[in-house]
């Protein structure tokens, strides 16, 4: 699914530009967003206020056009994983993706799909994720709170860790970013790390 939709972006923006005369250029933002999501009146305001270049979940995902004609080349990705696509290209550029929070953001919980979590493994390991980091993710998700749609079961997880192998025995090509992806999400655990460090500590 992820393929086709990112494939349909792509001409439905070739044809209102061709045929229709529309540019990008004259917008702001692109806005994707599935069908069986119910958002907050105030989702997209919100995101639009924290000046981030893409913001939101997977299924409801604010794009900056600037952002997506510069670092996207103006393609929306086909990949199995578009949104992850995007937000790992965002934060190998130092840009944590905007999140919104909020008990009154529906969306369906992901049903269990083997093919799908082991090309997400995939994914993983080709924006650059250290096998390192892939572990302490999948265990972190096992105890941090996380809202319906964002929760894995352990089969997910062991498929995950499957696809991540194959590519990685494989020597799947990684994406042009994947080094930066890892220097920044490296980064940022050591500074969460450092944070817990200090505050137990007592150090401010």
């Amino acid at each position: 699914m992820p393929v086709r939709i990112g494939f349909s972006i792509n001409v439905a923006l070739r044809i209102i530009n061709d045929n229709y005369g529309i540019r990008l250029l004259d917008f702001d933002y692109i806005f994707k967003v599935d069908c069986d999501v119910a958002l907050p009146k105030d989702y997209v305001l919100f995101l639009i206020s924290r000046k981030a270049p893409v913001g939101g979940i997977g299924a409801a995902l604010l794009i900056s056009v600037p952002f997506f004609v510069k670092a996207l080349k103006a393609k929306y990705p086909i990949s199995h994983c578009d949104d992850g696509y995007i937000f790992a290209l965002s934060i190998s550029k130092g840009i944590w993706p905007e999140s919104y929070h909020a008990e009154n953001l529906l969306v369906p919980p992901v049903i269990f799909d083997y093919k799908r979590e082991f090309a997400y493994g995939v994914e993983y390991y080709k924006w650059g994720l250290s096998p390192v980091m892939l572990l302490i993710v999948l265990i972190l998700s096992r105890f941090v709170g996380l809202r319906p749609h964002e929760k894995r079961s352990i089969k997910a997880h062991i498929h995950n860790i499957a696809g991540y192998m194959w590519a990685f025995l494989h020597r799947v090509e990684r994406y042009h970013f994947w080094r930066d992806y890892r220097r920044m999400r490296n980064r940022h655990f050591a500074e969460k790390v450092l944070k817990l460090v200090f505050y137990f500590a007592g150090i401010t």
